[in-house]
């Protein structure tokens, strides 16, 4: 985003961390003389199908539409990272605490919302059939930063603890690196 766009949306929005809700900062006038039905203090945006609130701006470049999430950190005074993770999941919760810059592995790591015929299992567990063996065994995957983990289950409550573990590791492996 250029700077003057910046500034202009900083100069139009405040977000309050606590509670994660963005208000305008002045009333908005069209480029005709005549006001919109936006007032300062409103909270704007509306929640997106896909989960996400979002926002929409007129800036001297034309409308643009913005994820809350994403200008939660452009009004911190933060950089807008690639990725923003909700820690709770809940795509619609933008207060500050719930909020962290990711990559695309770390974002995928908390998903709660799983498709397909494995659909009751965790994410990262699937039902399998082995060659040469009996019964329903559980496939454990777990991809982050590009490296793989997986192994093999007979019983879902080993699957899952070894899901928590894998986890674990990795959390802790980024915690100890900061």
């Amino acid at each position: 985003m250029q700077d003057i766009v910046i500034n202009q949306i900083k100069a139009a929005f405040q977000y309050n961390p606590e509670t994660g809700s963005i208000t305008r900062l002045a009333n908005i006038v069209r480029t005709n003389g005549r006001p919109t039905h936006y007032r300062t203090g409103q909270i704007v945006g509306s929640k997106h199908c896909n989960g996400y609130r979002q926002t929409r701006f007129t800036s001297s470049l034309g409308k643009i539409h913005l994820l809350e999430h994403r200008l939660a950190f452009l009004l911190m005074g933060k950089d807008i990272p690639l990725n923003v993770d909700h820690i709770n999941g809940n795509r619609s919760d933008n207060r500050w605490i719930n909020l962290r810059p990711s990559n695309n592995s770390e974002n995928q790591l908390n998903r709660h919302v799983k498709v397909g015929k494995d659909k009751d299992l965790p994410i990262g567990i699937y039902r399998c059939t082995r060659k040469g063996r009996d019964g329903i065994w559980y496939a454990i995957k777990l991809q982050i930063q590009g490296k793989i983990r997986s192994t093999f289950s007979r019983n879902l409550d080993d699957a899952l603890a070894k899901m928590i573990e894998w986890r674990a590791e990795y959390v802790k492996f980024q915690e100890n690196a900061l």
